[in-house]
């Protein structure tokens, strides 16, 4: 039996969500998008800088994919924009990496609230 109008999540990847806060990402035709090694979220990040999301080359590749995924399936399919599937802290590792976001809590705390609160604020 055939289900109508069933709603997928489009998934653009694992390193979605630090890539629109501005994270490079690394695409290979053959494996899963990874993350830049390098930090680009430091102590001196003006965190009242407003991203722009147009212009944001993962946003443009996420509505070309969606564009083309609602162009090809059936209209039995609602095709969904792609969600957030990560919470902020697991964002905030993947844009500080781990070890730097872990000591964070020792060193700077204040840093990193406040980079958990832009990022729940996006």
């Amino acid at each position: 039996m055939a289900t109508k109008n069933v709603s997928r999540p489009e998934f653009i990847g694992t390193a979605f969500e630090a890539s629109i806060l501005g994270q490079n990402v690394f695409y290979a035709s053959d494996e899963y998008p990874w993350l830049d090694k390098n930090v680009i979220y430091n102590k001196h990040l003006n965190f009242s800088k407003v991203l722009n999301f147009e212009n944001n080359p993962i946003i443009k590749r996420a509505k070309w994919f969606y564009k083309v995924i609602k162009r090809k399936v059936s209209s039995d399919f609602h095709v969904i924009f792609p969600k957030w599937f990560r919470g902020p802290q697991e964002v905030a590792l993947c844009i500080r990496r781990y070890e730097n976001f872990l000591t964070g809590f020792y060193l700077n705390k204040d840093f990193v609230h406040k980079l958990l609160q832009f990022i729940i604020k996006v």
